[in-house]
């Protein structure tokens, strides 16, 4: 029981790391205005972006983003490097 409550605390801590610094996108990214919500702006291609926490929609994975564009939320976070 001890066992299985280490691995949970530890999964659940591994999940809740929140991403700082600068992010260098690496092709154009679509930005919503909330997690499952409509479109909002595109990160083009160039753009710096702080990136932040991470939130789960109906069948996405969101992580926070705040550009010069505006704030919102993206699901190929995959495509933003740590500059």
């Amino acid at each position: 029981m001890k066992f299985l409550f280490m691995i949970c605390s530890m999964l659940i801590l591994g999940c809740s790391e929140t991403p700082s610094g600068n992010w260098l996108a690496v092709k154009d990214i679509q930005v919503y205005s909330s997690v499952n919500g409509p479109k909002s702006f595109v990160i083009n291609k160039g753009d710096i972006c702080a990136k932040g926490q991470y939130s789960y929609g109906k069948a996405d994975r969101y992580a926070e983003v705040s550009c010069a564009k505006g704030k919102g939320w993206i699901t190929d976070d995959e495509n933003l490097i740590q500059s």
